[in-house]
C-alpha cells in the first residue's frame, strides 16, 4: 500500500507542474474547533452533511481553494475558488495559525504517487499600521516552487445565487454551444426535472447594478420562458453551464494526451436548494455518472435526509469508492468529528437530535455482560476513557439475575443482525467454555481473562487469589487486613479455605457480595495490577473490537 510523501521526498520542484489525478482529501491539523481529523473524498462524488454550524462549507472551501488555473468557463470566468467565496476569516476571532494537509494522488513519470503537502492559514498585519489586513494562505511554504497546485476548481452555493426576479434579463450568445452540448443540456434538464420544455432553450445575462451576476437558461418556443422559470430551474442552469465548461476542459486534456489527470473539482453548497426530493436524487444520479465520464470530482453539501437515505442504499458504489458520505458532528468529543460513511440510522439521528438528547450515545458501543460484577471488572481493566465510550448492559434477560451466558450465546447465534445494528459486542465471564464462544455469524465476542488456567468466575478467582498468598504478602499490608481476617470472613460465608479450588461459585459470590463496593474495588485493582500483562492484552483486544464496530458504522476509530 502506497504511503503519502512530501514534495521533497518525491523530488518535486514546482507545485504548479504537478499533475493531479485525484484529490484524496485533507487532514486538518488545526482549524477553528477541528483538530487532527481527516476528511476523505471518494473518486467521483462526495456528500458532506451535518447540523448547522459544523463547518461543512468551511471544509469544502479548504479542499477547493489551493489551486490555480488558466482555464475559464464558457463565459470566460475564472475556474478558481477563493476562500472568500465560501467563508470569511475574522481578524478578531481567527487569530490562531491554522494548518491542514492536502492529500493528492498524482502522476509522476507515468506512475501514481501519493503526495501530502501542508497548507497554512494565518492572519497578516499591515506593515505600516500594524493592524490586521487579511489572512494569508500558504501552500507548502514560501520557497521558489511552492504555492498553489494546478487544477480547475469551481464552488457554487445554490442558496446564495442572486434571485432571478431581482435582476435585469438580456439575451446572451457568448456560450456558443455546439450541437452536442445543446443535446447534452436538453438531456440534463429532461433527466433531472423529467420535463421536455428545455429541449429548445436560450441563454441570458442576469445583471444588477451594472454587473452580470449569472447566465441563466430559459426554455424557447414553449408555453413559458425565462421570466417564469422556477428558482430550481434557474439553479440547474448554473450547474449545467459549469458541466459544459468542464466537458470542454476534458476534451482539451484528451487532445493534449493528458487522459490520466483530473479534469477538475466542483463543489456544490446547499445542493437541495429549491429542488423537489425526486429532482435531488435525479441530479445526484446524473452527476455521479457524469463525473465518471469526464473525470471530475464533485463535493456536495446537503441536509436532505431523503437524498442521504437513497445514496446510502448505493452500497456497491460506496464500496468501490465512487461515492462517500461524510458527516461533521459534535456527537463524539468536545471538538468536531468527521464520520466517514456512517449508517443512515446514525446520520438521521445526528441531523434530527434535539438539544436535550444525549448526543454521545450515538457512537457508544453497547457491551453486553453477564452481571454487574462483570461490568465493574471490565471498566477497571479498560480504564475510564474507554469505558465512557461504552454503554454497558447486564439486564437484558427476563431473569432478574443479569444476562445468563446461555441467553447471551443465544443472542450471538440468533440475533446477529440486531447486535450489529445496535453496535453491540458481548463479553462473557471467565468461566464460560471456550468451545461455546465459537460463533461464525457474530465475531464481536470476548471473554474476561482469568489468571489461572482453571477459568473461574471472577468471584471465585479473587477468593483463590487471596487465599494463595503468603501471610506476609504486601497485598495484606496494602489493604490493611491480615490473611487470618480474610479466612474468617470467608469461613463465615461457607468457603472451604483448605480446598479452596473446589469451592462452588455460589459461596464465593456470597463472600464477594458481603464486602462493600469500595473495598472490593481495591482488591480488584490490586489483582489487575499484579497481572498487568494478562489484562493489558484483554484491553487491546477490547479496543480492537470497538474500533471494528466504529469503522463498520462509519465512525472514527479510537487511537
Amino acid at each position: 500500500m502506497m504511503e503519502y510523501r512530501s514534495k521533497k521526498d518525491l523530488g518535486i520542484v514546482d507545485n504548479s507542474d504537478v499533475k493531479i489525478s485525484k484529490v484524496k482529501g485533507i487532514l486538518i491539523r488545526k482549524f477553528r474547533n477541528i483538530e487532527n481529523k481527516e476528511f476523505i473524498l471518494s473518486d467521483n462524488i462526495t456528500i458532506v452533511s451535518g447540523r448547522n454550524g459544523t463547518m461543512k462549507s468551511t471544509i469544502m472551501g479548504l479542499i477547493a481553494h489551493p489551486y490555480n488555473t488558466d482555464f475559464t468557463d464558457i463565459f470566460n470566468n475564472s475556474l478558481k475558488t477563493q476562500l472568500s467565496q465560501v467563508f470569511k476569516l475574522s481578524g478578531k476571532t481567527d487569530t490562531e495559525k491554522y494548518e491542514y494537509d492536502l492529500n493528492l494522488e498524482i502522476i509522476q513519470d507515468g506512475s501514481k504517487e501519493l503526495l501530502r503537502e501542508p497548507v497554512r492559514v494565518y492572519p497578516s498585519n499591515n506593515s505600516t499600521t500594524g493592524n490586521y489586513e487579511r489572512h494569508r494562505v500558504v501552500v507548502s511554504g514560501s520557497q521558489k516552487g511552492d504555492g498553489n497546485f494546478t487544477l480547475p476548481s469551481t464552488y457554487i452555493n445554490l442558496k446564495r445565487l442572486f434571485p432571478l426576479v431581482e435582476t435585469n434579463i438580456s439575451n446572451n450568445n457568448v456560450a456558443n454551444y455546439t450541437e452536442s452540448e445543446k443535446t447534452f443540456i436538453a438531456d440534463f434538464f429532461g433527466k433531472v426535472l423529467l420535463k421536455e420544455e428545455f429541449s429548445d432553450f436560450e441563454t441570458f445575462d442576469a445583471s444588477a447594478t451594472g454587473a452580470v451576476l449569472k447566465q441563466p437558461i430559459g426554455p424557447k418556443n414553449s408555453h413559458y420562458d425565462i421570466d417564469s422559470i422556477s428558482s430550481g430551474e434557474d439553479n440547474l442552469g448554473t450547474i449545467v453551464n459549469i458541466l459544459v465548461s468542464y466537458m470542454r476542459l476534458y476534451d482539451e486534456n484528451i487532445n493534449r494526451g493528458h487522459n490520466k489527470i483530473l479534469t477538475g473539482l466542483i463543489s456544490i453548497d446547499e445542493f437541495e436548494a429549491s429542488l423537489h426530493p425526486i429532482s435531488q436524487l435525479n441530479l445526484f444520479n446524473f452527476l455521479h455518472k457524469w463525473s465518471k465520464d469526464y473525470n471530475v470530482q464533485i463535493i456536495i453539501n446537503t441536509h436532505s435526509l431523503f437524498l442521504i437515505d437513497e445514496v446510502m442504499k448505493k452500497t456497491h458504489e460506496i464500496e468501490r469508492n465512487e461515492i462517500a458520505v461524510n458527516f461533521i458532528t459534535l456527537a463524539y468529543e468536545k471538538g468536531l468529528e468527521i464520520w466517514h460513511n456512517p449508517s443512515y440510522k446514525n446520520a438521521k439521528r445526528e441531523l434530527t437530535l434535539t438539544e436535550n438528547e444525549e448526543k454521545g450515545n450515538l457512537t457508544k458501543i453497547k457491551v453486553l455482560c453477564e452481571d454487574d460484577v462483570a461490568v465493574g471488572l471490565i471498566k477497571a481493566i479498560i480504564g475510564t476513557e474507554l469505558a465512557r465510550k461504552c454503554e454497558f448492559q447486564a439486564n437484558l434477560s427476563p431473569s432478574k439475575d443479569g444476562n445468563s451466558w446461555p441467553f447471551l450465546e443465544k443472542l450471538a447465534t440468533e440475533a446477529t443482525a440486531l447486535l450489529k445494528d445496535s453496535m453491540s459486542m458481548i463479553v462473557f465471564d471467565g468461566d464460560v467454555d471456550n468451545k461455546k464462544l465459537n460463533n461464525r455469524n457474530f465475531d464481536k465476542i470476548l471473554k474476561i481473562p482469568t489468571i489461572r488456567e482453571s477459568n473461574f468466575a471472577f468471584e471465585k478467582e479473587i477468593v483463590n487469589y487471596i487465599l494463595e498468598k503468603e501471610s506476609d504478602d504486601s497485598f495484606f499490608k496494602e489493604v490493611s487486613k491480615t490473611k487470618e481476617q480474610f479466612k474468617q470472613s470467608m469461613i463465615d460465608c461457607g468457603i472451604n479455605i483448605r480446598n479452596y479450588r473446589d469451592n462452588k461459585s455460589d459461596v464465593c459470590k456470597k463472600w464477594y457480595n458481603s464486602v462493600d463496593g469500595r473495598t472490593i474495588n481495591k482488591y480488584r485493582r490490586l489483582l489487575i495490577k499484579e497481572n498487568k500483562e494478562i489484562f493489558d492484552n484483554f484491553k487491546l483486544e477490547f479496543l480492537k473490537k470497538m474500533n471494528q464496530i466504529l469503522k463498520e458504522n462509519g465512525f472514527p476509530t479510537i487511537e
